[in-house]
This record gives structure tokens, sequence and C-alpha cells, in this order.
């Protein structure tokens, strides 16, 4: 074979790659790819504008035990509501109880649910279960004067931004109170704003954004037994701004979203000692990513984004046609989606959301995968792939208010996570 033909036929490969390509983007825009574009999950309903009235960022967590937690009126009350499909999902909290009016809906393998109430009595935030409520009406010995729901891990360890007199700040609310993480304009680390969506992992790890008297936004992981400080990414090392979520993993890895030069927008996870893992930037394949995105303790990443034409969709990597897992113009049944909001993401690679259909009815969903690619391993707490007595000396050391259940559960699964 000459130079001349082998060129020919490397150009009528490339050729052929973008006109496959294109015809792709042509099938999704129009709608003929929609069944294989949901074949790869099943959808499973939670709860239906039929029986709940929705508003926007009603969707919620999911746990690993497939349960969704969501926000929503139901006989003219405003409430928080868990569910894992056919049962009637069971309310949380309810605006007319002692909670008064709130927000929130993560959701721990437990139940729980971090609530942020509005009682007659000033401003509190929650960790729920229905039965049972822990709640922090003060912070450091002083009221709340604004505060955000909480994010919850799988062992009743939450945290959430507040502001009290004189300063805002990250906190952790645990069995044993209420304490600071990060403080603005005070001493606790040089802070001058925190972003106001920290998270928090099984074992208490805290992730969040935050922005230095310099102008330099950094994000950073504090250790949930250690304490210690790990700088995760900050602006002017290849990164302009960040994206206010922050999600942190089993692994204590973040993901994060970041401005690079140019505009373009990258969805990146890191844990502060290896290179950043890039999962998708917006060009030719995404107009934008965000707001919303979640990722489980295998590194399975979800996310919301905007194709080139302009629907949007949920997709688990950088390609619009193989990655999607459902989109605007897909139908669920014979209902053809309209809209849709990523709720969060399971070590089962379960993932929640809502969808507004074309007939002006709502849902919230669960969308599950034929063949998963990760399963839950709860008591794998260093997220190092297995349980032993390394997780066993952070249980014991880092979560306050461990029960003799707990430590069962930790012995039962000793061994390599599946």
């Amino acid at each position: 074979m000459n130079r001349m033909t082998r060129v020919n036929r490397s150009n009528l490969m490339a050729r052929g790659r973008s006109t496959l390509r294109i015809a792709l983007y042509a099938a999704i825009a129009s709608g003929s790819l929609l069944s294989s574009a949901t074949a790869q999950h099943i959808f499973t309903p939670i709860a239906t504008s039929g029986r709940f009235q929705f508003l926007p960022g009603s969707v919620g967590g999911i746990n690993d035990a497939g349960e969704v937690a969501f926000r929503a009126g139901h006989s003219n009350v405003l409430g928080v509501f868990r569910g894992s499909g056919g049962a009637a999902p069971a309310a949380v909290a309810l605006a007319n109880g002692p909670l008064g009016y709130f927000l929130g809906h993560d959701l721990n393998l437990r139940g729980q649910v971090g609530i942020w109430g509005l009682p007659p009595s000033g401003q509190l935030v929650a960790v729920s279960d229905g039965s049972a409520t822990a709640i922090t009406p003060t912070v450091l010995g002083a009221p709340l004067t604004d505060a955000r729901p909480p994010a919850v891990g799988d062992l009743g360890i939450a945290t959430f931004w507040a502001r009290i007199a004189g300063a805002s700040g990250i906190f952790r609310f645990d069995a044993s109170g209420t304490s600071a993480v990060a403080l603005a304009p005070l001493a606790l680390g040089g802070y001058s704003w925190f972003c106001e969506e920290p998270s928090v992992n099984t074992v208490g790890s805290i992730a969040f954004l935050g922005e230095r008297g310099s102008g330099v936004e950094e994000i950073h992981r504090i250790h949930g037994a250690t304490g210690a400080d790990t700088l995760i990414a900050q602006s002017g090392a290849g990164y302009i701004r960040f994206g206010h979520r922050t999600p942190i993993n089993q692994r204590g890895e973040v993901a994060f979203l970041a401005l690079l030069a140019g505009g373009r927008e990258s969805l990146r996870v890191g844990d502060g000692v290896n290179p950043d893992r890039v999962v998708a930037e917006t060009g030719s394949d995404f107009l934008s990513i965000g707001p919303r995105f979640a990722h489980n303790r295998c590194g399975t990443v979800v996310f919301e984004a905007r194709l080139p034409g302009g629907l949007r969709g949920i997709f688990l990597g950088s390609d619009p046609a193989s990655d999607v897992v459902i989109r605007e113009g897909s139908y669920i049944g014979s209902k053809k989606v309209v809209g849709l909001e990523l709720g969060d993401l399971n070590n089962g690679d379960a993932i929640s959301f809502s969808a507004v259909f074309s007939d002006g009815t709502a849902g919230i969903y669960r969308a599950e995968p034929r063949i998963p690619t990760c399963e839950p391993c709860p008591w794998d707490l260093d997220g190092d792939g297995d349980v032993d007595g390394d997780d066993l000396t952070l249980l014991l050391s880092g979560v306050p208010g461990v029960t003799g259940a707990d430590l069962l559960a930790l012995l039962a699964g000793v061994g390599a996570c599946p």
C-alpha cells in the first residue's frame, strides 16, 4: 500500500467517524434514539403529581437501599417525604409540625433527612428520620441568623452552612453536638466567604468551597477522624473559579465544576494528591454542564448538561450518545419528558431525578442500571476497597454515638468489597 492510499483511507475513516457522530447527534435531537437512550436503565416512579405537588428543586438524595427523598406539597401541606416505589412515600417532616416551614432532602442509609426549619422560635437545622429528630437551634452558643439544609452522612454526621452574629461558617453536627469547621471572617482558616453547599461522607469528612481574603477560591477536605485539612483545588492554578457544589465520596474524593481559560467548563474529581480526573468538558459535545452532579465510592459520576441543540439531559460520561441516562425528548412509558432535574447517585449506581412531561404532569424517579458497575460497601469507611481493622478504628475514633448494631454490622462485613 503506497502513502497516498494510506492517507486516503485515513481520511475516509475520519470522514466516516465524523458522519456517524453527526448522525448520532441528529438522532438525539430528533428523538429517534429514544429506545436506546433509555435502554441501559430501568425507571421506577417514586411519586407522581397525581398525589403530590412539586416545586423546582423537589428531588433529593437516594440512599444505598434505593430510597429517594423529595420535597412536595401533599394535602395542602408542604413536606419532606421518602419512598422507594410501590408503597406510598412516608412523611419525614411536615410544615404544620414542630419544624415549621422548611427546606432540605438529603437522605442517608438510616433514612435520616437533613432539614432546615423555620418554626416560630427561629431558624434551626435538623436531622430527622420521621420518628426522631435531632435539632440545633444555636451554633457556638449563638442563635442562627441564616442557614441552609444540611448534608447528612450515612452514620448521621451532618454538615451545613450557617450565619451567626458576626460570622458565617461551615459547621459539623453529630451526636456530640455542633462544632465549627471553618469560619469567616473569624480566625478559623482566614476565609472571607463560603459556598453554602458543603458535603459530608460516612466517616464525617467534609468538603467545602471558600475564598481567602486574597480572592483565591479554594476547595478543602477536612478529615472526619483526624481533622487534617487537604487542599483539593484552588483558583489561579489552571482554574479561574468553581461552581458551588463539592460532593465528597466514601474514598474522600471531591467532585467539582471548574471554569477554565477561554470560558470552558470542566467537571473533575480530585483527592488533593493525584492529578484531577476530567469527567466531561464543554465544547462540541456539551453546551453547559451542571449545576447538579454527584459521584459514588467507585468513581462513577453523574451530571446534568445541555447539548448543543438546547436539550438538557442526565449523563454518566463525556459521550452524549453512549453515556446518556435520560434526556428531554425521551419517553418514560408513554410520557414525553420536557424537563429534568438530577437528584443524587448512590453506591449501587442508582440515580434519583425529577421529570416534567409534555402533558403537564411530573414525577420523582429512580433510574437503575441494568448492569451496575458498583455495589455498596458501607463499612469501607476509608474507601480502600475492603472492610478491616482500619475501618473499625475510624468508626470508634471519628463517629460519636456509635451503637452496638453499628459494630456488629461492620464486623459482619469484614473482607473485600464486592
